[in-house]
């Protein structure tokens, strides 16, 4: 079951996140979005609510993955014929790099994607207490599709079960608001380009 918690995120997922968070960035922090580095975004159509899988659609090119590429070269073939081939070969599928990329060697999607669920709802008005019992009661909830489901990502937000954090009322508190922190920082990060950038 641990195994399942900390598996990746699907590369879409990733940009499904950075795109929520430009998104939050673009209702909060308007003036600080780096609309030169967003503008093959369409930021307005992000501004507007699109969800994300139709926005994706017209501009998932903008996020090209570096893929492996395999030539086998016969023996027979001399250095220079050799080196003439694999540049024929490689014409056109090397030049495909991206502007938008990461900012991170060690994305953790998961816990990315629980500081935004603690932002939106502490803007809410919501308490910082019951933000992380109700995020935990659905992760509990969902548990069983957890288990059935090949792409669900088990989740968790506390390492204590829901009647133990009644009884650490000040250590949910403390974990919670700085989900909430950290993720206002990745929100300004995101406004400038940089997804997560230093959090």
């Amino acid at each position: 079951m641990k195994s399942r918690r900390y598996r990746k995120a699907s590369i879409k997922q990733n940009y499904r996140l950075w795109y929520n968070y430009l998104q939050v960035a673009l209702e909060k922090y308007p003036k600080l979005v780096n609309k030169k580095y967003y503008a093959k975004w369409d930021i307005s159509l992000i501004k507007q609510g699109m969800r994300f899988d139709t926005w994706y659609k017209d501009h998932k090119h903008l996020f090209v993955e570096n893929k492996k590429i395999s030539i086998l070269i016969p023996s027979s073939l001399t250095y220079n014929d050799a080196v003439k081939k694999v540049k024929e070969l490689l014409k056109g599928k090397t030049d495909k790099t991206s502007e938008f990329n990461i900012t991170s060697k060690r994305f953790r999607y998961l816990e990315i994607d629980d500081y935004l669920k603690c932002y939106k709802r502490r803007q809410k008005g919501q308490k910082l207490f019951d933000i992380g019992v109700s995020i935990e009661q659905e992760y509990v909830q969902k548990s069983e599709q957890y288990l059935k489901s090949k792409k669900l990502l088990q989740r968790k937000l506390l390492k204590k079960k829901i009647e133990d954090m009644k009884n650490n009322y000040d250590a949910v508190i403390s974990i919670v608001l700085r989900k909430v922190r950290k993720s206002e920082r990745i929100i300004l990060n995101t406004a400038k380009g940089q997804f997560p950038g230093k959090y």
